[in-house]
């Protein structure tokens, strides 16, 4: 056989492969079917994928030498040399025609074709003719094999070696547009054919242009059957064609759950593929010759350092030159050292050779081979690219320079949930952190969403008690300087999710967050925020039916509430965007003029199912577009969420309060600042703006409290309308707690606006408590009431924010407490992908990239304990007969005392931190920390301290200390509340601050 364009071929499977590999890009060029005849076939056939497709649904079953002459097989002196193109003139335009030589011919016609499709033909009658082929059965698809004359089979057999004339094949991503859109989409068998026919490529077919290459007979039929073997996952993908409306596909068998991206997308370079793939094969036969040390410098490089990938490279290089040199240094040593012994290092070992060849970072010296180590060492799961929508856009053509209107991709990259899932559950500490045992037997204290009145009442727990149950976070984040000129253009949309199940004292880790989605602010104002939710509806749907996972559990889960800033909740949920609608709250049909004065919640006005799906089908049945822009802005509602399709969920029951953005992002500043204008610039003014940041900057904070010292406040943010304290929401917290003693002293006691920002911070500290008692639910609604009412007089109408304050003795009752649902933790992941936006300095496909290297940290943090071990600083070996603590503690003569220790995210450090032990009248009792103890486990030797009062005035507790105390042991597990706390001196009196209630307490 010889190939019209070039070189003689000498089996059917080498013209396959010739046409595919040297052939393609020649985008002229129209195939002429060479097997057909004037009846049968209906030429050209306008691209290779299209005649490979042609071939093996009409031909595969024609092996006669008639069609398709045999060629011996002979070892040739030189190169064949192309024969000239020719098309008889009597045939036809477009005919198939067959030299008595067996040359086929091909027609170019640069002109436009339209491709024309034939009706599929019964490929099982051919096979049963195959001779020489294996047969590939599927219950549901044709069967289809590959075959070749007896001559053939028998040439196969032969030793005699062929030398063939190659072209580099290497294709570059821009040439894959030569296929239509139909081959790239409509039909994945021609990709897999071209994938399998592609996966035989010698590795030598990529060395050089026109290089000769001479293969044996015995390694071509180890080609011919490998190729037959690659055919064998053509049905599966036949098969996978059938469900190409539906954006993801899980398959689900005993061993592990199998994730396939079925969306549609662009034709790939096949050939590069092949190739990859066999590099990939190469690369893990080698993985365990890597150097473990190396791989974890690279991986500390990339994953925790956030260092770009250019200079992770640099670095490998400088630190193998450092190797080289160093060992050269070493060998001139140990050569002069022999050379007493008249014996020569370089007339035993080559050292040239020996040091050149010397590599710390061999198999992961390239991203690639990096990749492919880390992703089999870790189990990496890749994120997946799901296509959601098309739009026109104007771009240039880099090679070209033209300026074209192309049909560019929107796209969300898809972390999958149910993959994650399945690896956190077979996580050893996973049953540990989700332990009952973590949460108070009380059924009187809320402290998890197990005690809510929504979780008591729901058939789905009822009958899946132990369920997941499932948090779901959407806020949007400025890759770039938000005042930047590129401000907004790279802004990324993040979906995040978190365990309820995993009790708070852990959850303040960050490896409890996994990403679900990352995708384009643009792309959600393109396409819409219910067509981004599908590929996590489709998981979450069979969450709720059940999964079941490798050791046979069925697993169920069920979303509980969706949290974010009001921003991000609306645009999930299908509210109104922003504060502008008539009515703008989630929880109720309050007018805006309404809310202005509501000091109390009304259940009239509460919304509810019924008037929902009324406002829905009113919207939606709008006949002009004026008309359903008013009925939106008089409902708050743009449309009815996606995730209604959920059997478990429903927006108006599952959107619970968020106390960062309501208190320390909305109450708290315009509370702050117009109490800093009453004090400063007030009618009988009491403190100067200057000593008050005098007070802020020289406060007497201990180690953990600095880190969120506040910042600095300048006039203009007390004095200007709309300025703002510029503070963080840890900062605003920190502030709010701390005024108290530091401006307290100063103040008198019935000063109304300094009493209603005590109400305001009283409410705060029952709200961010994570454990609230029944019965205080209603003292909350009081004081939210009064403070309501009294902040209208002094400073008049409320705001939005302060609206929802109204809901939150109901919404903790439905949800349990609030603390539970902060975006605090959640806001913090944000930063890790900040950072490395900023390290990759790329914001090409900016998505991808930051939820592929999330996925390499996912991986790493998974294969690690997820309960932080117990970090201890400076240790000394004491007589345990020779301490002051000697009668506590038994078994042994010696101790370890540490200076310091740090557990679960908390440091405790000794005689410089106070832990809370116990509740006696509503007042906390604290101990101070005098020793630590390593007895395996830290046990703290305290000296506990009696709690005086609880001051309204300063919202603090007074300590008395006058009689010492005898010491006392605690145990971890004995300690109150999950954090330190520190006194400070006001007044030659001892105070103690925080920041929420315990247990009850003031």
């Amino acid at each position: 056989m010889q190939c019209p364009l070039c070189t003689s071929i000498t089996s059917r499977s080498e013209f396959h492969q010739h046409l595919y590999i040297f052939h393609r890009k020649r985008k002229g060029c129209q195939i002429i079917c060479p097997y057909g005849d004037r009846d049968a076939c209906v030429p050209p056939i306008p691209s290779v994928s299209a005649y490979l497709k042609h071939y093996y649904k009409y031909h595969a079953e024609q092996t006669t030498s008639s069609k398709i002459p045999s060629v011996s097989r002979t070892v040739s002196e030189s190169h064949v040399q192309p024969q000239p193109l020719h098309v008889p003139a009597s045939s036809p335009s477009g005919l198939c025609s067959t030299s008595s030589a067996g040359t086929c011919a091909l027609e170019v016609e640069p002109e436009s074709f339209t491709e024309q499709r034939h009706p599929a033909s019964d490929l099982s009658q051919a096979n049963n003719e195959a001779e020489c082929g294996t047969d590939f059965e599927n219950e549901h698809q044709p069967t289809i094999s590959f075959e070749s004359s007896s001559a053939q089979c028998s040439t196969l057999k032969s030793s005699e070696n062929i030398v063939v004339g190659v072209e580099r094949a290497c294709v570059s991503e821009n040439d894959s547009n030569i296929f239509s859109e139909n081959d790239c989409g409509s039909d994945i068998l021609t990709e897999n054919i071209s994938g399998c026919v592609s996966e035989i490529i010698t590795e030598s077919a990529c060395e050089s242009v026109n290089e000769n290459i001479c293969e044996s007979a015995t390694e071509r039929k180890s080609d011919q059957v490998q190729l037959e073997k690659c055919v064998s996952s053509l049905h599966q993908d036949e098969a996978r064609t059938n469900q190409r409306k539906r954006p993801v596909t899980v398959h689900e068998n005993d061993d592990e759950l199998q994730w396939e991206d079925i969306s549609d997308h662009d034709c790939f370079d096949e050939v590069g593929v092949a190739f990859q793939k066999q590099t990939s094969r190469r690369t893990s036969e080698k993985l365990e010759n890597v150097l473990p040390e190396a791989a974890d410098l690279v991986l500390y490089l990339r994953d925790m350092a956030s260092v770009p990938q250019n200079a992770v490279d640099a670095t490998v290089q400088h630190c193998e030159t450092i190797i080289k040199t160093q060992l050269s240094s070493f060998s001139a040593l140990v050569d002069s050292a022999l050379a007493s012994k008249n014996i020569k290092l370089r007339d035993v070992i080559d050292v040239d050779a020996t040091i050149n060849s010397a590599s710390a970072f061999k198999g992961i010296k390239t991203k690639a081979q990096q990749d492919t180590y880390f992703s089999k060492k870790y189990n990496v799961t890749k994120p997946m690219t799901v296509f959601v929508g098309r739009q026109l856009k104007r771009k240039r053509r880099r090679v070209t320079g033209i300026r074209e209107t192309i049909l560019a991709e929107n796209s969300v990259v898809y972390n999958p949930i149910l993959s994650f899932i399945k690896k956190i559950l077979k996580h050893p500490d996973w049953k540990k952190v989700t332990s009952p045992s973590n949460f108070s037997p009380d059924k009187e204290i809320l402290d998890s969403f197990l005690k809510s009145e929504r979780y008591l009442n729901s058939d789905f727990f009822k009958d899946h008690p132990n369920a997941l149950r499932i948090y779901l976070y959407f806020d949007e984040f400025d890759s770039c300087d938000s005042l930047a000129s590129k401000a907004g253009k790279h802004k990324q949309g993040a979906f995040y999710l978190t365990f309820d199940n995993v009790h708070p004292k852990y959850r303040s880790n960050l490896d409890f967050i996994s990403l679900v989605a990352l995708v384009s602010s643009n792309t959600i104002k393109d396409v819409g925020m219910d067509m981004v939710l599908q590929p996590i509806l489709t998981d979450l749907k069979k969450l709720e039916k059940g999964v079941k996972v490798p050791d046979g559990e069925i697993i169920y889960g069920s979303v509980i509430a969706i949290i974010g800033d009001n921003l991000g909740v609306h645009a999930t949920c299908g509210f109104k965007e922003g504060f502008t609608a008539n009515r703008t709250c989630h929880h109720c049909m309050v007018t805006l003029h309404q809310l202005r004065t509501m000091t109390s919640e009304k259940e009239e006005l509460l919304r509810n199912i019924d008037d929902y799906k009324e406002q829905v089908k009113k919207i939606s049945s709008a006949t002009t577009k004026k008309r359903k822009e008013e009925l939106k802005t008089e409902y708050g509602l743009n449309r009815e969420s996606c995730l209604n399709e959920l059997e478990t969920f429903h927006v108006l029951s599952s959107i619970v309060a968020d106390e960062m953005h309501d208190l320390w992002e909305g109450c708290f500043p315009t509370q702050i600042k117009k109490l800093l204008h009453h004090l400063i610039s007030g009618e009988k003014p009491i403190i100067t703006l200057d000593w008050l940041n005098a007070v802020l900057r020289d406060f007497d904070y201990e180690y953990s409290e600095v880190l969120n010292k506040p910042s600095l406040i300048r006039r203009s943010h007390v004095e200007e309308a709309d300025g703002r304290l510029h503070q963080s929401s840890a900062q605003m917290w920190q502030m709010a707690a701390y005024l108290p003693v530091m401006l307290g002293p100063h103040i008198d006691d019935d000063d109304k606006h300094w009493m209603n920002f005590l109400e305001l911070l009283e409410i705060a500290r029952i709200v961010s408590s994570h454990e609230i008692p029944k019965y205080e639910l209603d003292y909350l609604a009081d004081l939210i009431e009064s403070y309501l009412t009294d902040y209208q007089e002094l400073y008049g109408h409320l705001i939005p924010k302060q609206h929802f304050l109204v809901h939150y003795p109901r919404l903790i009752r439905l949800n349990g407490p609030l603390s539970l649902y902060s975006c605090m933790r959640m806001e913090a992941f944000h930063r890790r992908f900040k950072r490395e936006a900023y390290s990759i300095g790329n914001y090409t496909a900016l998505s991808a990239s930051l939820a592929s290297r999330h996925a390499l940290h996912q991986a790493v943090v998974l294969s690690k304990p997820l309960i932080p071990e117990i970090e201890y600083g400076p240790k000394k070996k004491l007589k345990l007969s020779e301490t002051s603590y000697n009668r506590l503690l038994v078994g042994s003569e010696e101790v370890v005392e540490s200076l310091w220790v740090k557990r679960l995210g908390v440091t405790y450090i000794s005689n410089r931190c106070f832990i809370a032990v116990n509740v006696s009248d509503f007042l906390e009792g604290f101990a101070k920390v005098i020793h630590i103890v390593v007895w395996p486990e830290p046990l703290f030797i305290c000296e506990e301290a009696t709690t005086a009062s609880f001051s309204p005035h300063m919202s603090a507790f007074e300590l008395k200390r006058e009689n010492v105390q005898a010491l006392k042991v605690f145990k971890p597990d004995q300690l109150l509340g999950h954090s330190v706390f520190h006194s400070h001196v006001i007044e030659e009196k001892e105070w103690i601050v925080t920041k929420y209630c315990i247990n009850g307490s003031f």
